[in-house]
């Protein structure tokens, strides 16, 4: 026997265990010949994931043997089918049992609470409040809803002090706070409103002096996903998730609100006027998308002097480019909030001074060309070079088989060697890779110039604000034989005005035509920018070697 695996504590839905991998990597290696296991679902409850494991694992020359197989390939199929159909019934009994305690009034059971909340005893099934941590959610509603601060301020506040998140992490999400905010948990409501919410039993438990929370059970279901499963990475590449995209780990629906059961908690304390200004003021708090805004051309090119890169800001509807690391981390010794759209005009407008100036503009271009073009000279034989070295390296692995084979070298030895090999195979796979783009590198160094040519022609639409979008636009005339250039005569009946939604529209996809010019001429000139404590940006372009530095002040 090679090994013993064990996957406790790990779903066995999960066809990414670690004991699977690893099964994997024996076999690989050459390390196993057969997988043993107590019962067949110890590995799958899943029709699918078994036969894509056991595929792999068939070409590396490895099966699978459980000891109540049947012998029968049909009795086999019959006992995964059953486990799976068991998997599905528990995951329904699960659900039905929670219900039925909602409904009872009792929570459905877990290990989580709602934040300022504690479980009373051991049974997990009824809510107390927490003295240590129902403070700070108190806090929250009165920094937001008491005192019109925004969640930035709380968890700013809360970080400064050193106040761990609900899971004890240093760092707060705002998202974190936001739901706080928004769970009917907080909000105090009186008997008969929480009282018509609950089934006739539970109500008879309330008393009619008290307010109470309410916990909905029911409102989503989450999946759990995960990941690709065996078929990426590993034999056929059949599957969902098969590499084509990253997968989320979890998958939140909604469920009919219908079927939403209300669950009486304990009053927090909270002033439910506070709760109710806190989520009033999130109502106009839509989330903004820096990354498909049209204002927003240097993300991805701008970066603190610190040397994070500077992520985007909003806040009382101004928006900001300020250092990650402050962000995210603490504190920058370089931090400073440069307003977004100042920031992105000062190099607007060095940009097109620079394409102003087309002689300046031509010869760095061509500098960039002839460089690359020395860099990549040699390309085609420094690829015959690398294919020359892995076809060796395919021979040195069979004959150190071989050599293992006939006893004249351990299994230690062998792996050790092609540990080896197998590390500078890679690295060498990926030189060649960089080294095949060669020639579609060169292709794009010689349009350069006509690039610049073609930019410094459009030098005026880019110079504009944007095309311009007028209240009205005009209906030609028909082409008819008579009129095949359809002339007409301009008249009231020839004018269409615009409604509000389509101006905008227009307007709109002008901004974006715009914005995609600048990232384009961005991308071209190689652009960066580094902003600085005294609002300074210093404005790098052109290609490695030949940069040029251009410091750009607040004036």
């Amino acid at each position: 026997m090679a090994e013993t695996i064990e996957d406790p504590g790990d779903s066995g839905a999960d066809p990414n265990r670690p004991g699977l991998l690893h099964i994997l990597e024996l076999a690989e290696g050459g390390a196993a010949d057969v997988v043993l296991s107590w019962r067949r679902d110890r590995l799958f409850r899943d029709i699918y994931h078994r036969r894509n494991f056991e595929q792999d694992l068939a070409e590396c020359g490895v099966r699978t043997v459980s000891l109540n197989d049947t012998g029968s390939r049909i009795g086999d199929k019959i006992l995964d089918v059953l486990s799976e159909e068991e998997r599905e019934q528990i995951r329904e009994r699960t659900r039905a049992g929670k219900l039925g305690k909602a409904r009872r009034g009792l929570m459905p059971g877990g290990n989580q609470v709602h934040y300022g909340f504690r479980f009373v005893g051991d049974t997990a099934e009824r809510y107390e409040v927490d003295p240590d941590k129902m403070p700070l959610v108190r806090r929250i509603f009165r920094m937001v809803g008491g005192e019109g601060r925004s969640l930035t301020a709380v968890k700013t506040a809360f970080e400064r002090e050193g106040i761990p998140t609900p899971r004890g992490a240093r760092w707060w999400m705002i998202s974190t706070i936001k739901r706080i905010i928004m769970n009917d948990v907080y909000l105090a409501r009186p008997h008969g409103e929480v009282a018509a919410l609950v089934t006739p039993g539970v109500a008879a438990g309330l008393d009619p002096d008290q307010s109470y929370g309410v916990y909905w059970f029911g409102r989503s279901h989450t999946r759990r996903n995960y990941g690709s499963g065996y078929g990426s990475g590993h034999g056929n590449g059949s599957g969902p998730g098969n590499g084509s995209g990253r997968v989320p780990k979890y998958t939140v629906e909604r469920n009919d609100p219908e079927g939403w059961v209300a669950i009486p908690v304990p009053d927090c304390g909270v002033p439910p006027g506070w709760v109710r200004a806190a989520r009033e003021s999130l109502v106009d708090n839509t989330r903004w998308s820096p990354n498909t805004h049209p204002a927003v051309r240097l993300r991805g090119r701008i970066r603190c002097a610190c040397g994070y890169a500077m992520t985007n800001l909003q806040s009382d509807g101004r928006r900001y480019y300020v250092c990650s690391q402050h962000r995210k981390r603490g504190r920058c010794e370089h931090v400073r909030f440069h307003r977004l759209l100042e920031t992105e005009e000062r190099v607007e407008r060095f940009v097109l001074s620079l394409i102003e100036d087309p002689e300046v503009l031509r010869e760095k271009i061509e500098e960039q060309a002839e460089r690359e073009r020395r860099a990549l000279r040699n390309t085609d034989q420094e690829a015959r070079r690398v294919c020359g070295r892995l076809e060796q390296l395919a021979l040195m692995e069979d004959g150190y088989s071989e050599q293992h084979a006939e006893g004249l070298i351990p299994m230690e030895r062998l792996r050790e060697k092609l540990t080896g090999l197998a590390g500078e195979r890679d690295a060498l796979e990926e030189k060649l890779a960089g080294l095949a783009e060669g020639e579609e590198r060169i292709r794009r160094i010689e349009e350069l110039p006509a690039l610049v040519e073609g930019y410094l022609r459009d030098l005026p639409d880019l110079v504009g604000r944007q095309r311009v979008v007028r209240e009205y636009e005009t209906v030609g005339g028909e082409r008819t034989e008579d009129n095949p250039l359809g002339l007409y005569t301009l008249t009231l009946e020839s004018i269409r005005y615009l409604d509000d939604e389509e101006r905008e529209r227009r307007e709109r996809e002008a901004q974006r035509e715009r914005s995609q010019r600048f990232r384009e001429l961005y991308e071209l000139l190689n652009l960066r920018v580094t902003c600085h404590k005294d609002r300074s940006l210093e404005v790098t372009w052109g290609g490695p070697g030949s940069d040029c530095s251009e410091w750009l002040s607040r004036g």
